[in-house]
């Protein structure tokens, strides 16, 4: 069977396993948006029996806790809906922290929850992938790298997404143990998805024999009332404007160089700054307080999609001067999908997808006089804030779960015909 099923048509293969031959149909098809696509059917035939059995191809998919804080909740959904439409059965299990404050011994025993339940799941059941949602950081690679040893006795192909990838140690001196745990994660899995052609390129460099593919995620929407274009924001902008930033409050996101910048701001420019998130509160107010800004910024707390969506309608402009390890903010893509101009850094994904100057600004990382030069000149010039946010309007239109996740199933799809060969 071939590596690439690129044209359109069948291609069927057959395979002995056990007291069972398995044939696989491959349809090839290339509907419009959907660009080049496998629909994959898999049969059982019992050599004592007449009975067919048709199956479809399996994923069990490990991500966070749909309850818990953070982007996953918001993708996983639309990601498995249009899988399920491509022709998977996915099986939703459980990979993460299982509360917003576990202590050592709850993760601990949440970790050794979570890889017995995947392998009891494996056992009763045949799956064809193993679907792991995680990062890359010191706390999550013993627990994924015990994960994949746990599960390298079935017959199923391991896929590892990295939302996020702390990389700086693998091209570092020292940092032996992390770079260990790195190289096994990669020779334990049979692919490797990344955010960004960043990480692309760093993790090629750390382990060339790695099996690497670019994704992006699914986005949709959250602006379920079609709110006002941004040409309607211009009143807001000159009057007092409001900036947002929306993000886990901690330091690499840049909220304390946002902070920091604030007063250049104020100087020139009356405004008000919302902060929307879960972290480290307590420090954020410390800060807010030191510099004498209680009256000029709103400190949110972590907010529900409905909370979140109305103080996206009444921001002017969106501030993440983030140099966290990830691959595309997904607060950028919702700040985009109300028409907000932005401010951020052009770091892994942001400057795979957006344009300096079309989509956003960009300011250098840890450069807070930067970020206010790039706030005036938007709030100095409101019909630049609107084309920003026309722009964004029309890209975030390329994240649509219906465009992004063929790109996963064609993945797997290839995983599966390579491990058929």
């Amino acid at each position: 069977m071939p590596r690439e099923s690129g044209r359109n048509g069948v291609n069927t293969w057959m395979r002995r396993m056990g007291d069972k031959v398995i044939f696989g149909t491959f349809l090839c098809f290339s509907p419009g948006w959907l660009k080049t696509d496998c629909e994959i059917t898999m049969q059982t035939i019992h050599p004592n029996s007449s009975t067919l059995e048709i199956r479809k191809p399996s994923i069990l998919y490990l991500s966070l806790n749909p309850d818990l804080y953070g982007p996953l909740p918001k993708i996983d959904p639309l990601l498995i809906t249009v899988l399920r439409n491509l022709g998977w059965q996915i099986t939703k299990g459980t990979w993460g922290r299982h509360s917003e404050h576990e202590n050592l011994f709850e993760k601990t025993l949440g970790r050794l929850e979570d890889i017995i339940k995947a392998f009891v799941l494996l056992a009763r059941k045949r799956f064809d992938i193993l679907y792991v949602a995680t990062t890359l950081d010191e706390k999550a690679l013993l627990r994924d790298v015990l994960l994949l040893l746990a599960v390298q006795c079935f017959p199923v192909k391991k896929v590892i997404i990295e939302h996020g990838s702390k990389t700086a140690p693998l091209n570092a001196p020292g940092h032996f143990l992390y770079k260990s745990l790195t190289r096994s994660v990669i020779r334990l899995s049979d692919a490797i998805l990344l955010l960004s052609t960043e990480e692309m390129r760093t993790w090629a460099d750390f382990e060339p024999k790695g099996r690497y593919y670019r994704v992006d995620n699914p986005f949709r929407s959250m602006d379920k009332s079609h709110s006002q274009p941004p040409e309607s924001k211009l009143d807001n902008i000159r009057s007092r404007p409001t900036l947002l930033f929306a993000g886990r409050l901690v330091e690499e996101k840049g909220v304390y160089d946002l902070l920091d910048a604030l007063p250049l701001i104020l100087r020139q420019i009356d405004c008000h700054l919302m902060i929307a998130g879960a972290g480290k509160k307590d420090e954020i107010q410390r800060r807010i307080e030191t510099a004498n800004l209680s009256q000029s910024v709103s400190l949110l707390g972590y907010l529900a999609a409905d909370q979140l969506a109305d103080v996206y309608r009444s921001a002017s402009v969106f501030i993440l001067p983030s140099y966290f390890g990830e691959g595309f903010p997904t607060v950028i893509a919702e700040a985009m999908s109300f028409g907000l101009p932005i401010v951020t850094t052009p770091v892994r994904g942001v400057r795979d997808h957006l344009q300096d100057g079309l989509n956003a600004l960009f300011v250098q990382p840890r450069n807070p006089r930067g970020i206010a030069n790039a706030v005036l000149k938007l709030l100095s010039n409101p019909g630049l804030c609107a084309e920003m946010g026309q722009a964004n309007l029309a890209k975030v239109q390329d994240f649509g779960p219906e465009i992004i996740a063929p790109r996963y199933s064609e993945i797997f799809s290839k995983l599966l015909q390579s491990g058929s060969s």
